[in-house]
């Protein structure tokens, strides 16, 4: 079972979700499975990408990655040796730009 490092706990607990020991999975039903995002860089206009959650692990001498990707390209993805960590940190990434609400995560359970 994968636990997140104490670094990324306490930056999600500074974001307000409820003290728990988090596990991979848990924060993997946590994070969204995709977010829409204007992406004026490839279209150049005001549509909107649907970005899905991504997970690779091992791709990089056993470093997980964890991202939000529209096909070939990244929006955000985080690179750790520990899957939970890496799923932490976009976890906590989706809080501070609005793609997941605290009141919604804690009241879950």
């Amino acid at each position: 079972m994968q636990i997140i490092s104490v670094e990324t706990y306490n930056e999600l607990i500074e974001l307000g979700l409820k003290a728990n020991a988090y596990t991979l999975d848990e924060i993997l039903s946590m994070l969204p499975k995709s977010i829409k995002f204007h992406h004026f860089i490839r279209r150049k206009s005001k549509e909107f990408a649907t970005c899905y959650l991504n997970l690779n692990y091992g791709i990089d001498e056993d470093k997980c990655r964890v991202g939000l990707r529209d096909g070939a390209d990244i929006l955000i993805e985080f690179i750790y040796e520990n899957p939970a960590d890496a799923a932490g940190r976009l976890l906590a990434w989706c809080i501070k730009n609005g793609h997941v609400k605290v009141e919604d995560l804690n009241n879950a359970d």
